[in-house]
């Protein structure tokens, strides 16, 4: 990280431009804004940040830089004075290809770096801009992401990302879970290496043996999925998780919610529940077989003190379904006295309190995302709600 850091900002300081590319979740874009901030505090240099979608178009691209400039006279504009511009673009190569293949944002970045400026779209003369520099991150082609023409790629010092090594992932994991296990019981602390082993090697047998197909193309594990289930174990609170078995059933618990919620048939869930039971006795030297984690799901959650505050909210497993199910028929009526629109009636069955669960689990978490996916009816969109108004 500090390398392509110490490069970025070397190649900056001659106003080269740099673009980072490799595979998903290997870092590229925190790389480059971490570094842009540091310069902005420590240097003259304005980071203006700028992400494309397939919806981007020319005209909004050139609306939001012109936007971020300084009028110099009338056919030149600059960065304020005294400072210079990075524009750090974001999936460089997401814009979908015009009638003619070409992508009409990038095309416009490549006037910039051939003749320094843009046409004003309205009177239709030349705009110098001057102390600008461009950098990028893209990801190789293909899912959505297409080819970038070599004419705009010549412009920029290009590096490439490789995945990190499973050493690697090891080595930064196991610093991470020991640095937060250490006001845990000794029993919890004997356990940051073996949680750090077990999802790497679940993560490393999941991303080559459950491969995308057309029926399941979001099969697209990576390595945001691998830190997606240590952060979750990082949830843990020293008061509730105090033996071995606990940091366990936790550990469990953040597997099946990374990996086996994105499994769609039978087949594919009993696979993952005998590599999860594999890595059971293997490295926890509990012996569980893949029926049992069918049989009594694990939930965890951090709703059962109804109107604590973020800070006072403890992450803990939930084992009395009855309860369960009551303190979110409370959460359901508070959420229906104070809503304008029409009484949502939900029955909480076991189902049901899983998928709250989850979708509760996604919102309290620092840059949770999740995808909803089934067919009509299913209650998508009325737990989403629920649980939103659970996470205040």
């Amino acid at each position: 990280t500090k390398r392509y850091g110490f490069l970025m900002e070397k190649l900056l300081d001659v106003n080269r431009s740099v673009l980072f590319t490799g595979t998903t979740g290997v870092g590229k874009s925190v790389i480059a804004k971490g570094q842009l901030n540091e310069l902005q505090e420590s240097s003259n240099v304005v980071p203006v940040l700028i992400n494309f979608s397939a919806q981007t178009s020319s005209v909004r691209t050139q609306e939001i830089i012109e936007s971020k400039l300084e009028k110099k006279r009338k056919t030149i504009l600059g960065a304020p004075t005294g400072k210079r511009i990075a524009i750090f673009v974001d999936d460089l190569n997401m814009p979908k290809l015009d009638t003619y293949g070409s992508q009409p944002p990038l095309e416009l970045l490549r006037q910039y770096q051939d003749f320094g400026g843009f046409y004003d779209r309205e009177k239709l003369f030349w705009k110098q801009i001057k102390d600008v520099t461009i950098c990028a991150a893209c990801a190789p082609p293909g899912g959505g992401r297409n080819p970038v023409t070599p004419r705009l790629i010549r412009h920029f010092a290009m590096f490439c990302l490789p995945s990190p090594s499973e050493f690697s992932l090891k080595a930064i994991f196991t610093a991470i879970t020991k640095g937060f296990f250490a006001d845990f019981p000794a029993a919890v602390k004997e356990a940051a290496e073996s949680i750090v082993n077990a999802s790497v090697e679940i993560y490393g047998r999941m991303s080559t043996d459950l491969l995308p197909t057309p029926a399941k193309s979001h099969y697209l594990f990576n390595l945001r999925d691998l830190s997606k289930c240590i952060q979750g174990v990082l949830q843990a609170d020293p008061g509730v998780i105090r033996e071995h078995s606990h940091i366990f059933r936790l550990y469990c618990h953040e597997c099946q919610r990374v990996f086996h919620d994105r499994l769609i048939n039978k087949t594919d869930k009993r696979y993952f529940y005998g590599i999860l039971s594999e890595m059971s006795s293997k490295h926890f030297q509990q012996d569980l077989s893949p029926e049992k984690f069918e049989e009594s799901p694990i939930i965890f959650g951090d709703y059962m003190k109804i109107g604590a505050s973020g800070s006072d909210r403890i992450y803990e497993e939930l084992t009395n379904m009855k309860k369960v199910s009551s303190i979110l028929s409370e959460y359901l009526d508070d959420f229906n006295m104070g809503s304008s629109s029409k009484e949502m009636k939900l029955v909480f069955f076991l189902d049901a309190i899983e998928h709250v669960s989850r979708i509760s689990r996604m919102v309290r978490q620092p840059r949770g995302n999740a995808l909803l996916v089934g067919v009509g009816g299913t209650g998508k969109q009325s737990l989403t709600r629920l649980a939103s108004h659970m996470n205040g």
